[in-house]
Protein backbone atom coordinates (compact mmCIF):
# COMPACT_ATOMS: atom_id res chain seq x y z
CA UNK A 1 0.00 0.00 0.00
CA UNK A 2 2.37 2.38 1.00
CA UNK A 3 4.52 1.58 -2.35
CA UNK A 4 1.76 1.90 -4.32
CA UNK A 5 0.87 5.38 -2.63
CA UNK A 6 4.34 6.58 -3.58
CA UNK A 7 3.85 5.93 -7.12
CA UNK A 8 1.06 7.44 -7.23
CA UNK A 9 2.20 10.29 -6.00
CA UNK A 10 5.68 9.98 -8.12
CA UNK A 11 3.54 10.11 -11.11
CA UNK A 12 1.15 12.97 -9.81
CA UNK A 13 4.72 14.76 -8.85
CA UNK A 14 6.03 14.27 -12.32
CA UNK A 15 2.40 15.96 -14.12
CA UNK A 16 2.42 19.07 -11.63
CA UNK A 17 3.29 21.77 -13.46
CA UNK A 18 5.97 23.83 -12.19
CA UNK A 19 4.50 26.99 -10.16
CA UNK A 20 1.98 24.36 -7.92
CA UNK A 21 5.23 22.13 -7.39
CA UNK A 22 8.13 24.91 -6.71
CA UNK A 23 6.59 25.08 -3.16
CA UNK A 24 7.46 22.25 -1.66
CA UNK A 25 6.65 23.39 1.60
CA UNK A 26 3.02 23.49 0.71
CA UNK A 27 3.10 19.38 -0.64
CA UNK A 28 1.76 17.22 2.22
CA UNK A 29 5.00 14.70 3.91
CA UNK A 30 4.02 11.92 1.39
CA UNK A 31 4.28 13.92 -1.53
CA UNK A 32 7.03 15.99 -0.39
CA UNK A 33 8.99 12.82 0.02
CA UNK A 34 8.00 11.59 -3.38
CA UNK A 35 8.98 14.73 -4.60
CA UNK A 36 13.05 14.55 -2.92
CA UNK A 37 13.05 10.78 -4.14
CA UNK A 38 12.46 11.81 -7.84
CA UNK A 39 14.90 14.97 -6.97
CA UNK A 40 17.22 12.50 -5.99
CA UNK A 41 17.10 9.82 -8.81
CA UNK A 42 17.02 12.80 -10.96
CA UNK A 43 20.14 14.00 -9.90
CA UNK A 44 21.58 10.31 -10.15
CA UNK A 45 20.42 9.76 -13.29
CA UNK A 46 21.83 13.20 -14.25
CA UNK A 47 24.97 12.49 -12.89
CA UNK A 48 25.04 9.18 -14.44
CA UNK A 49 24.56 10.83 -17.92
CA UNK A 50 26.99 13.41 -17.74
CA UNK A 51 29.48 10.73 -16.94
CA UNK A 52 28.10 9.11 -20.23
CA UNK A 53 28.23 12.07 -21.95
CA UNK A 54 24.87 12.43 -22.41
CA UNK A 55 22.84 15.56 -22.06
CA UNK A 56 20.46 15.52 -19.26
CA UNK A 57 16.85 14.66 -20.52
CA UNK A 58 14.10 17.24 -20.30
CA UNK A 59 11.81 15.15 -18.05
CA UNK A 60 15.03 15.01 -15.30
CA UNK A 61 15.48 18.49 -15.72
CA UNK A 62 11.62 19.57 -15.13
CA UNK A 63 11.42 16.88 -12.20
CA UNK A 64 14.49 18.76 -10.70
CA UNK A 65 12.84 22.33 -11.37
CA UNK A 66 9.77 21.09 -9.88
CA UNK A 67 11.52 20.05 -6.62
CA UNK A 68 13.32 23.33 -6.41
CA UNK A 69 16.31 22.45 -7.57
CA UNK A 70 19.38 22.78 -10.05
CA UNK A 71 20.73 20.76 -12.25
CA UNK A 72 24.08 19.60 -11.59
CA UNK A 73 26.56 22.38 -12.11
CA UNK A 74 29.73 22.25 -14.72
CA UNK A 75 32.59 20.41 -13.88
CA UNK A 76 30.33 18.72 -10.83
CA UNK A 77 29.82 14.88 -11.81
CA UNK A 78 28.95 11.71 -9.79
CA UNK A 79 32.13 10.19 -10.87
CA UNK A 80 34.34 13.59 -10.44
CA UNK A 81 34.78 13.92 -14.70
CA UNK A 82 36.53 17.55 -15.50
CA UNK A 83 34.37 17.84 -18.53
CA UNK A 84 32.20 20.85 -17.77
CA UNK A 85 30.08 20.78 -20.53
CA UNK A 86 28.62 17.19 -20.25
CA UNK A 87 26.92 18.66 -17.38
CA UNK A 88 25.05 21.05 -18.74
CA UNK A 89 21.46 21.37 -18.93
CA UNK A 90 19.83 19.60 -21.70
CA UNK A 91 19.46 21.07 -24.56
CA UNK A 92 23.13 21.95 -24.07
CA UNK A 93 24.69 25.13 -26.07
CA UNK A 94 26.86 24.01 -28.90
CA UNK A 95 29.95 26.38 -27.67
CA UNK A 96 30.10 24.09 -24.52
CA UNK A 97 29.43 20.89 -26.19
CA UNK A 98 31.24 21.11 -29.34
CA UNK A 99 35.02 20.38 -28.70
CA UNK A 100 37.76 21.87 -30.67
CA UNK A 101 37.89 21.53 -34.10
CA UNK A 102 41.31 20.13 -34.11
CA UNK A 103 40.59 17.68 -31.49
CA UNK A 104 37.56 15.99 -33.24
CA UNK A 105 36.92 14.34 -36.63
CA UNK A 106 33.35 14.62 -37.99
CA UNK A 107 33.24 11.07 -37.93
CA UNK A 108 33.30 10.56 -34.59
CA UNK A 109 31.68 13.71 -33.72
CA UNK A 110 28.63 12.44 -35.47
CA UNK A 111 28.76 8.82 -34.03
CA UNK A 112 29.48 10.54 -30.29
CA UNK A 113 25.89 12.30 -31.34
CA UNK A 114 24.30 9.57 -32.62
CA UNK A 115 25.07 7.55 -29.31
CA UNK A 116 24.19 10.54 -27.06
CA UNK A 117 20.60 11.03 -28.90
CA UNK A 118 20.51 7.00 -27.99
CA UNK A 119 20.68 7.09 -24.75
CA UNK A 120 18.43 10.01 -24.39
CA UNK A 121 15.88 8.38 -25.89
CA UNK A 122 16.97 5.20 -23.99
CA UNK A 123 16.63 7.65 -21.19
CA UNK A 124 12.76 9.11 -22.29
CA UNK A 125 12.08 5.33 -22.79
CA UNK A 126 13.35 4.10 -19.48
CA UNK A 127 10.99 7.51 -18.06
CA UNK A 128 7.76 6.47 -20.17
CA UNK A 129 7.99 2.80 -19.22
CA UNK A 130 8.02 3.91 -15.80
CA UNK A 131 4.86 6.50 -15.75
CA UNK A 132 2.99 3.76 -18.12
CA UNK A 133 3.87 0.99 -15.18
CA UNK A 134 2.90 3.60 -12.91
CA UNK A 135 -0.09 3.88 -14.71
CA UNK A 136 -1.10 0.55 -14.96
CA UNK A 137 -0.25 0.04 -11.29
CA UNK A 138 -2.28 2.82 -10.12
CA UNK A 139 -5.30 0.92 -12.73
CA UNK A 140 -4.80 -2.35 -11.28
CA UNK A 141 -5.03 -0.78 -7.65
CA UNK A 142 -8.00 1.18 -8.70
CA UNK A 143 -9.91 -1.61 -10.29
CA UNK A 144 -8.92 -4.08 -6.83
CA UNK A 145 -10.05 -1.06 -4.96
CA UNK A 146 -13.48 -1.31 -6.84
CA UNK A 147 -13.73 -4.77 -6.90
CA UNK A 148 -13.33 -4.80 -2.92
CA UNK A 149 -16.07 -1.85 -2.67
CA UNK A 150 -18.08 -4.06 -4.82
CA UNK A 151 -17.63 -7.12 -2.68
CA UNK A 152 -18.05 -4.74 0.33
CA UNK A 153 -21.55 -3.36 -1.09
CA UNK A 154 -22.32 -6.73 -1.52
CA UNK A 155 -21.51 -8.05 1.85
CA UNK A 156 -23.60 -4.79 3.31
CA UNK A 157 -26.47 -5.56 1.52
CA UNK A 158 -25.81 -9.64 2.21
CA UNK A 159 -26.11 -8.71 6.22
CA UNK A 160 -28.52 -6.12 5.41
CA UNK A 161 -30.72 -8.90 4.17
CA UNK A 162 -29.80 -11.10 6.70
CA UNK A 163 -30.43 -8.63 9.91
CA UNK A 164 -33.95 -8.02 7.96
CA UNK A 165 -34.67 -11.61 7.96
CA UNK A 166 -33.38 -12.23 11.65
CA UNK A 167 -35.72 -9.43 12.40
CA UNK A 168 -38.79 -10.71 10.76
CA UNK A 169 -37.79 -13.72 12.43
CA UNK A 170 -37.55 -12.36 15.74
CA UNK A 171 -40.90 -10.32 15.49
CA UNK A 172 -42.93 -13.15 14.08
CA UNK A 173 -41.27 -15.01 17.07
CA UNK A 174 -42.25 -12.21 19.55
CA UNK A 175 -45.72 -12.44 17.77
CA UNK A 176 -46.29 -16.39 18.39
CA UNK A 177 -44.94 -15.89 21.94
CA UNK A 178 -47.96 -13.00 22.45
CA UNK A 179 -50.05 -15.46 20.97
CA UNK A 180 -49.09 -18.50 23.26
CA UNK A 181 -49.03 -15.97 26.48
CA UNK A 182 -52.63 -15.12 25.40
CA UNK A 183 -53.88 -18.47 25.00
CA UNK A 184 -52.25 -19.54 28.21
CA UNK A 185 -54.15 -16.53 29.94
CA UNK A 186 -57.27 -17.70 28.01
CA UNK A 187 -57.27 -20.82 28.96
CA UNK A 188 -56.29 -20.58 32.64
CA UNK A 189 -59.44 -18.16 32.74
CA UNK A 190 -61.18 -20.74 31.42
CA UNK A 191 -59.99 -23.09 34.20
CA UNK A 192 -60.86 -20.39 36.97
CA UNK A 193 -64.30 -20.06 35.23
CA UNK A 194 -64.18 -23.95 35.26
CA UNK A 195 -63.28 -24.55 38.78
CA UNK A 196 -65.61 -21.41 40.46
CA UNK A 197 -68.64 -23.29 38.24
CA UNK A 198 -68.05 -26.59 40.08
CA UNK A 199 -67.67 -24.77 43.33
CA UNK A 200 -70.72 -23.16 43.18
CA UNK A 201 -72.24 -26.06 42.04
CA UNK A 202 -71.14 -27.96 44.95
CA UNK A 203 -72.45 -25.44 47.11
CA UNK A 204 -75.77 -25.55 45.52
CA UNK A 205 -75.81 -29.39 45.99
CA UNK A 206 -74.64 -29.06 49.63
CA UNK A 207 -77.30 -26.59 50.12
CA UNK A 208 -79.65 -28.98 48.36
CA UNK A 209 -78.53 -31.69 50.22
CA UNK A 210 -78.85 -30.29 53.62
CA UNK A 211 -82.24 -28.54 52.17
CA UNK A 212 -83.60 -32.17 50.98
CA UNK A 213 -82.36 -33.71 54.30
CA UNK A 214 -83.96 -30.78 56.18
CA UNK A 215 -87.44 -31.33 54.58
CA UNK A 216 -87.09 -35.29 55.29
CA UNK A 217 -86.32 -34.64 59.41
CA UNK A 218 -89.34 -32.25 59.04
CA UNK A 219 -91.12 -34.51 57.02
CA UNK A 220 -90.50 -37.34 59.89
CA UNK A 221 -91.36 -35.07 62.46
CA UNK A 222 -94.60 -33.87 61.21
CA UNK A 223 -95.16 -37.79 60.42
CA UNK A 224 -94.27 -38.32 64.14
CA UNK A 225 -96.29 -35.24 65.31
CA UNK A 226 -99.20 -36.80 62.86
CA UNK A 227 -99.19 -40.31 64.25
CA UNK A 228 -98.61 -38.66 68.65
CA UNK A 229 -101.82 -36.58 67.34
CA UNK A 230 -103.67 -39.45 65.69
CA UNK A 231 -102.80 -41.12 69.05
CA UNK A 232 -103.64 -38.36 70.88
CA UNK A 233 -106.77 -38.21 69.52
CA UNK A 234 -107.57 -41.78 69.94
CA UNK A 235 -106.68 -41.60 73.44
CA UNK A 236 -108.96 -38.78 73.56
CA UNK A 237 -111.42 -40.43 72.17
CA UNK A 238 -111.29 -43.39 73.89
CA UNK A 239 -111.44 -41.24 77.09
CA UNK A 240 -114.51 -39.08 75.86
CA UNK A 241 -115.80 -42.45 75.50
CA UNK A 242 -115.31 -43.58 78.42
CA UNK A 243 -116.30 -40.56 80.32
CA UNK A 244 -119.58 -40.54 78.52
CA UNK A 245 -119.90 -44.41 79.63
CA UNK A 246 -118.92 -43.27 83.24
CA UNK A 247 -121.44 -40.81 82.98
CA UNK A 248 -124.21 -42.83 82.09
CA UNK A 249 -123.07 -45.77 84.83
CA UNK A 250 -123.46 -42.64 86.85
CA UNK A 251 -126.73 -41.65 86.33
CA UNK A 252 -128.43 -45.06 86.84
CA UNK A 253 -126.21 -45.12 89.47
CA UNK A 254 -127.93 -42.14 91.49
CA UNK A 255 -131.35 -43.21 90.09
CA UNK A 256 -130.45 -46.77 91.79
CA UNK A 257 -129.02 -44.74 94.47
CA UNK A 258 -131.92 -42.32 94.80
CA UNK A 259 -134.17 -45.98 94.48
CA UNK A 260 -132.13 -47.93 97.70
CA UNK A 261 -129.79 -45.74 99.36
CA UNK A 262 -130.72 -47.21 102.78
CA UNK A 263 -129.78 -50.37 101.54
CA UNK A 264 -126.66 -49.77 100.17
CA UNK A 265 -125.59 -47.63 103.26
CA UNK A 266 -126.49 -50.81 105.27
CA UNK A 267 -124.26 -52.71 102.67
CA UNK A 268 -121.42 -50.55 103.48
CA UNK A 269 -122.10 -50.50 107.37
CA UNK A 270 -121.94 -53.98 106.94
CA UNK A 271 -119.02 -54.46 105.45
CA UNK A 272 -120.63 -56.89 102.79
CA UNK A 273 -118.91 -56.99 99.26
CA UNK A 274 -120.43 -55.77 95.89
CA UNK A 275 -120.18 -53.93 92.99
CA UNK A 276 -119.76 -50.49 93.32
CA UNK A 277 -119.82 -47.72 90.46
CA UNK A 278 -118.17 -44.74 92.37
CA UNK A 279 -115.14 -43.32 92.48
CA UNK A 280 -113.15 -41.61 95.14
CA UNK A 281 -113.48 -38.05 95.24
CA UNK A 282 -110.16 -37.77 96.81
CA UNK A 283 -106.85 -37.97 94.83
CA UNK A 284 -104.12 -40.59 94.82
CA UNK A 285 -102.67 -40.71 98.10
CA UNK A 286 -105.87 -39.18 100.05
CA UNK A 287 -107.40 -41.38 102.20
CA UNK A 288 -110.61 -42.36 101.74
CA UNK A 289 -113.75 -40.55 103.21
CA UNK A 290 -115.20 -42.18 106.92
CA UNK A 291 -117.51 -45.19 107.20
CA UNK A 292 -115.93 -46.45 103.66
CA UNK A 293 -115.39 -50.26 103.71
CA UNK A 294 -112.41 -51.44 101.74
CA UNK A 295 -114.20 -52.79 98.42
CA UNK A 296 -112.99 -55.68 95.84
CA UNK A 297 -111.53 -54.73 92.68
CA UNK A 298 -107.37 -54.49 92.55
CA UNK A 299 -105.89 -50.93 94.41
CA UNK A 300 -104.07 -47.65 92.87
CA UNK A 301 -100.48 -47.05 93.02
CA UNK A 302 -100.38 -45.68 96.57
CA UNK A 303 -102.25 -48.94 98.18
CA UNK A 304 -105.88 -47.14 98.61
CA UNK A 305 -108.68 -49.37 97.14
CA UNK A 306 -109.83 -48.57 93.41
CA UNK A 307 -113.22 -49.60 94.38
CA UNK A 308 -114.74 -48.70 97.66
CA UNK A 309 -118.24 -48.51 99.28
CA UNK A 310 -119.21 -44.78 99.92
CA UNK A 311 -121.14 -43.88 103.19
CA UNK A 312 -124.15 -42.21 103.11
CA UNK A 313 -123.86 -38.69 103.72
CA UNK A 314 -120.09 -37.96 102.47
CA UNK A 315 -119.78 -35.44 99.32
CA UNK A 316 -119.23 -38.42 97.10
CA UNK A 317 -122.18 -39.78 97.95
CA UNK A 318 -124.00 -36.66 97.48
CA UNK A 319 -122.69 -36.20 93.88
CA UNK A 320 -121.09 -39.69 92.87
CA UNK A 321 -120.84 -38.07 88.98
CA UNK A 322 -118.96 -34.55 90.16
CA UNK A 323 -116.66 -36.67 92.09
CA UNK A 324 -115.86 -39.29 89.23
CA UNK A 325 -115.84 -36.58 86.73
CA UNK A 326 -113.14 -34.63 88.79
CA UNK A 327 -111.18 -38.06 89.01
CA UNK A 328 -111.07 -38.46 85.14
CA UNK A 329 -109.50 -35.59 83.87
CA UNK A 330 -107.90 -34.98 87.19
CA UNK A 331 -105.63 -38.05 86.74
CA UNK A 332 -106.74 -39.99 84.02
CA UNK A 333 -103.75 -42.79 84.92
CA UNK A 334 -105.90 -43.90 87.76
CA UNK A 335 -109.27 -44.24 85.68
CA UNK A 336 -111.32 -46.63 87.48
CA UNK A 337 -114.93 -47.76 87.84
Amino acid sequence: ERRRRRGRQTARQVRLPRAAAADSASMPPLTRRASKRMAREAEEGAAEAADDGVGMSPLIGSVLRDAGREPPAAGVGARGSADAARFAPYPRPASATRPAASSEQPAERAQRMAEQAARARAAHDQQAAVLEAVREHDAAHRAVLQAQAAAKREQAAHEQSARERMEALAQQQAQHDAQAVEQLEAARREEMVHAQAAREAAVIEEQAHAERETAEHEAEEAAAREQRWLGEAATLGRATREAHEAAERQRAAREQAAAGAPSIFQQAQGGQDGPSDWCASASPGTPPPLSVAQGVGGSSDEGWPCVVRIAAGSPAFEDPGAAATKWLFGDRSHLVT
